[in-house]
């Protein structure tokens, strides 16, 4: 045993607290978004028109994902970061200047969606790159949590800002906070580039011919979609039942996912992923269903729980059967198909069901969310390849 491995270096170097802190930032400005749909609906938007500008983002990441860990591996992961950070803040600052929801919107959206496939990839891979390898899982833990979190402090204090200063403050506040991301992003210590080796190893439609990976990455599409649709209609459908104290609900949901993640993270690598994972994707299905009969803070915070419980396991465990089920080589593609299942799914949920909620209402919308759930939960749980490679 080297040295190394018998004393590690430390987690908290220089450039790790670095990358964590611009995570944080990043995706507070990125998850206060979640707020938007309340503008567009006080700007005469209907739930169709938000699930088409909250979904189009998840389009243009869709599209730009897997050529984002290419580029970021030939350019530099540094230039993306400011790149990423740059995007958000040319694209943050002229909503403040919308006073109607036009095609500016779209193409805003479009932005911080590109904005997002860029700083995800760089930052990601920056972690890896200042991590030592016999502490990576624990600085990738580390790093989530501090992404995590703003699912919950940035509705917050989105919301207390939008209340006390009007929606232009806001703006004009989450512009500052990616000019200062993009400023502290030149602090960066970047390694010398790696040369890029042509790639010949398995390609993506291989890759979803494995029978493993074509099932967990579909059903990992269908759990995009409710996740990201539940999220993007939650703060709307609570203040049209007169539930004022939404964010309850983005605080009840990180709280739960954060105690999967730190306390109980070891369970599906101890017990099985396939196994793990199975009867959270009934639970996530079950918390959508339950907020159709929402219509007290009580049942809107008991929802956000059991939401958060089930997306800690059923997340990182589909994830990881991904990559698993792929060839070393080819675990970068595996990778990309994980989350353009998730943010795929994502984007078409919103166009689809925000037109289901504007024709029959938000509950309908929410029932019908949860019965494609329960669905994707027999096609994954009756999955024999899953169960034979016991994953």
């Amino acid at each position: 045993m080297s040295d190394t491995q018998k004393n590690p270096p430390p987690l908290l170097n220089r450039s790790f607290v670095l990358v964590t802190f611009l995570g944080c930032l990043y995706f507070f400005n990125f998850h206060s978004f979640l707020l938007l749909p309340i503008r567009i609906s006080d700007l005469g938007g209907t739930e169709k028109i938000v699930g088409f500008v909250m979904g189009i983002a998840g389009l243009s990441t869709l599209f730009l994902t897997p050529y984002a860990g290419h580029i970021t591996d030939r350019y530099g992961k540094k230039l993306f970061v400011l790149l990423g950070f740059a995007l958000l803040a040319a694209s943050t600052f002229p909503l403040a200047f919308l006073d109607r929801v036009d095609y500016l919107y779209y193409v805003i959206r479009i932005v911080h969606g590109c904005s997002f496939s860029l700083f995800f990839v760089a930052a990601g891979a920056l972690t890896v790159d200042v991590s030592s390898e016999q502490r990576r899982a624990q600085a990738l833990g580390i790093y989530g949590v501090f992404t995590i979190i703003n699912y919950a402090i940035a509705p917050y204090v989105g919301s207390i800002l939008i209340k006390n200063f009007g929606f232009d403050f806001f703006i004009f506040f989450l512009t500052a906070t990616a000019l200062l991301g993009f400023l502290a992003s030149f602090m960066i210590r970047e390694g010398k580039k790696v040369p890029v080796p042509k790639d010949g190893g398995r390609s993506y439609v291989d890759c979803l011919r494995d029978k493993a990976t074509f099932v967990s990455s579909a059903t990992l599409f269908i759990c995009g979609a409710a996740f990201i649709t539940t999220f993007n209609f939650v703060s709307i459908f609570s203040l049209s039942i007169n539930i004022e104290n939404f964010h309850v609900y983005f605080l009840s949901y990180t709280l739960s996912v954060l105690a999967i993640r730190l306390f109980l993270g070891w369970v599906p690598d101890r017990y099985g992923k396939w196994k793990i994972a199975s009867p959270f994707v009934f639970f996530l299905g079950l918390s959508v269903f339950m907020l159709s009969f929402v219509h007290e803070v009580k049942l809107l915070v008991l929802c956000g729980i059991i939401f958060g419980c089930a997306h800690g396991f059923v997340y990182p465990s589909i994830y990881s059967i991904i990559i698993e089920s792929n060839p070393k080589e080819a675990r970068a593609k595996a990778f990309a198909i994980s989350s353009v299942s998730f943010t795929g799914g994502g984007m078409l949920g919103s166009f689809v069901f925000g037109v289901v909620a504007e024709f029959f209402g938000f509950r309908t919308m929410f029932v019908s969310i949860a019965l494609m759930v329960f669905l994707s939960f027999l096609f994954f749980t009756r999955s024999s390849v899953l169960k034979e490679r016991e994953i």
